[in-house]
């Protein structure tokens, strides 16, 4: 059993594994999985804030909007972050969409102005190449926190195992192996400029795929959640046995 020692607080994970670069923390209790990641990164953007005027934050949608729901009930304001997402489907459901769940969570603690849409409408090559810009806006080196979590088949946002995009930045793919084929991405490559890496393995059907992930010697090509693994500082949460 590992003791994390934040600020005040003394944070308990049921197990935790330290690698070089990546902390490993596994919790049964989903609320208190995510209580322990909420303070993690609160410190980080604290931390970044120290030597930043504007902190930038990537996320994705699917089962880690669970967390955002956590998130967004601290007491923390988030009044210089820039919030980008990291994928959006192209289709006229809303309810299919990222956008609309994120900000339904992060506008309780931090301006809508700074909650930055990927537009579904119009030229969606176009739309990827203004948002790509927008995010150089804020920070050209890319993300300085990025919050995630694996798909059953190892992919993040809308990188897909055996999917090679070679740019760096923001593309409009066509066939995604999941509906709806249309979507905007974040490519590998600007995924892995991010400073802070907070990823998550929900559920146990996942159990296989955090096996693989700490055993496993899959190239990231075949595996594309295996990138964590180069961030500079990588937390890994899962409520997996």
């Amino acid at each position: 059993m590992l003791f994390l020692c934040l600020r005040k607080n003394i944070i308990i994970g049921n197990i935790c594994k330290k690698e070089d670069k990546m902390i490993i923390l596994k919790e049964r209790k989903l609320k208190r999985l995510f209580d322990i990641a909420t303070t993690l990164l609160e410190q980080e953007i604290e931390s970044i804030s120290q030597r930043k005027a504007v902190v930038t934050i990537g996320v994705t949608g699917g089962s880690v909007t669970k967390f955002y729901e956590i998130v967004s009930k601290s007491k923390s304001k988030w009044s210089n972050v820039e919030l980008f997402l990291l994928d959006e489907r192209i289709t006229s459901f809303q309810s299919m969409r990222n956008y609309p769940k994120i900000k339904k969570y992060f506008s309780k603690i931090m301006s809508s102005s700074r909650i930055h849409e990927i537009r579904a409408d119009g030229n969606p090559f176009i739309n990827a190449e203004k948002y790509d810009d927008l995010l150089k806006t804020k920070n050209k080196y890319g993300f300085d926190i990025i919050i995630i979590s694996a798909g059953v088949e190892g992919h993040v946002a809308s990188v897909f195992p055996r999917k090679n995009y070679l740019k760096k930045g923001y593309i409009f793919i066509e066939d995604s192996p999941k509906k709806p084929n249309r979507r905007i991405t974040a490519t590998m490559s600007i995924m892995k400029s991010a400073k802070v890496c907070f990823t998550f393995f929900l559920g146990e059907k996942k159990k296989d795929l955090l096996k693989e992930f700490q055993e496993g010697s899959l190239q990231e090509k075949e595996f594309p959640v295996n990138f964590v693994k180069r961030i500079k500082k990588s937390y890994v949460f899962t409520d997996i046995k």
